[in-house]
């Protein structure tokens, strides 16, 4: 299996991290990411398995699997990103 790619947060913290995978013979893309707090309860009952050692053997995080039918959303996602940066380019050559 080849490494995975990074995305980090534009905040640099190590939380905001996702790791993504194409999986050329599914045509599949995994992403890692890293768990968010849940709730008081979820918190509780994490903390009582952590007492008590339990461990999950991948650690605190979890994943997100895209498949192709999802690849046009994250295309226009991409394409709008593109758009507000020319925007922006534009716009600061014109107060310049």
């Amino acid at each position: 299996m080849e490494p995975g790619t990074i995305l980090a947060c534009e905040c640099s913290s190590l939380e905001h991290i996702v790791v993504y995978h194409h999986d050329k013979d599914d045509n599949h893309v995994y992403m890692h990411t890293h768990l968010a707090q849940g709730t008081f309860f979820e918190r509780i009952i994490m903390g009582i398995k952590y007492i008590f050692g339990y461990q999950s053997r991948y650690g605190a995080f979890d994943e997100f699997i895209l498949s192709e039918e999802q690849a046009p959303q994250l295309r226009e996602l991409a394409d709008a990103i593109d758009a507000c940066k020319k925007e922006n380019y534009r716009r600061a050559a014109e107060q310049a």
